[in-house]
């Protein structure tokens, strides 16, 4: 699963409501065609329900989710491997 319980993510890959930032706040039932779910709620703009109906909680994919959280301490910054960094003496 990309979330866990508490995290912040960012909802992608979705007709509507991408780039939503959202509290993921406890696991649903598992779909048969999306997988895991989770009962969310918008940090920002509502999402929309049906036409005319807007609400701050809906249940989203987890696979629909890009989660927001400290890699670690060992994480490795791709940008940095790819582009040489100057050295401040040369700078």
């Amino acid at each position: 699963m990309n979330c866990i319980k508490g995290d912040l993510a960012i909802t992608k890959g979705a007709p509507m409501d991408n780039d939503l930032l959202v509290d993921v706040l406890e696991t649903r039932e598992v779909h048969a065609v999306y997988g895991p779910m989770w009962l969310v709620r918008s940090l920002g703009s509502p999402f929309h329900i049906d036409p005319g109906v807007r609400d701050a909680f809906a249940i989203w994919p987890d696979c629909m989710l890009r989660p927001i959280r400290h890699p670690g301490d060992d994480a490795v910054d791709e940008t940095l491997l790819m582009f040489r960094i100057p050295e401040f003496d040369t700078v």
